[in-house]
């Protein structure tokens, strides 16, 4: 809830820092604005896939590091609700419930194709990428990545256990060759179901 039509703000998370020198606490973020949500002084309901936030970077012993794909969502240090973007003087700004929930492990009883859907992280991603989906049945999966001009890149068959299910990604193609930078898109298909979803790879 807030009272500002124009106001704008990011929502983050930071993973860990390891011991690595070349580690640094990377950033996660989604930017709310009034296409978000309308900031008219009512409580919304907001719902954000983490497949929709987008590698930031990080700002670490006084230096920003460009994002290279290294964040790291199984070592997340802290979520934070920032004004990066302008200062907000004089808004108002609700939240209640905020809540981060694993939708991939949740059961629709009423369509359970529903539980197919996938997300792709990290992403954008620089050394690899981890596929994760969830199957209610042991129907065979074919996920598929396309490049921009439709010319398949890699393809797994998939005879999956119930419940959530992951592949990594090297980034190679079916020749075992590194791919280039730039956007690839996933297709998972099941014997009624067809999900897609796209992902930058960066240097």
């Amino acid at each position: 809830m807030g009272n500002k039509t124009d106001a704008v703000f990011d929502i983050r998370f930071l993973d860990t820092k390891t011991e690595d020198p070349s580690d640094h606490p990377w950033r996660m973020r989604y930017t709310i604005n009034h296409q978000v949500v309308p900031f008219d002084g009512h409580w919304h309901h907001v719902k954000i896939p983490l497949a929709w936030f987008a590698d930031q970077g990080s700002w670490d012993n006084n230096q920003w590091y460009n994002p290279v794909g290294a964040f790291d969502w199984t070592r997340i240090d802290r979520f934070e609700i920032v004004a990066e973007h302008k200062s907000l003087p004089d808004v108002f700004l609700t939240f209640d419930n905020i809540l981060i929930t694993d939708s991939l492990a949740t059961i629709n009883n009423k369509k359970e194709a529903d539980d197919m859907a996938f997300r792709i992280v990290p992403n954008p991603a620089g050394n690899y990428a981890q596929i994760l989906f969830s199957a209610t049945s042991q129907e065979v999966i074919t996920i598929r990545i396309y490049s921009v001009t439709g010319n398949l890149i890699r393809e797994w068959t998939i005879h999956p256990a119930s419940g959530l299910n992951s592949i990594q990604w090297d980034l190679t193609d079916q020749n075992n060759r590194k791919v280039k930078q730039g956007m690839y898109f996933f297709s998972l298909f099941s014997g009624t179901e067809h999900k897609t979803a796209r992902i930058s790879v960066v240097p």
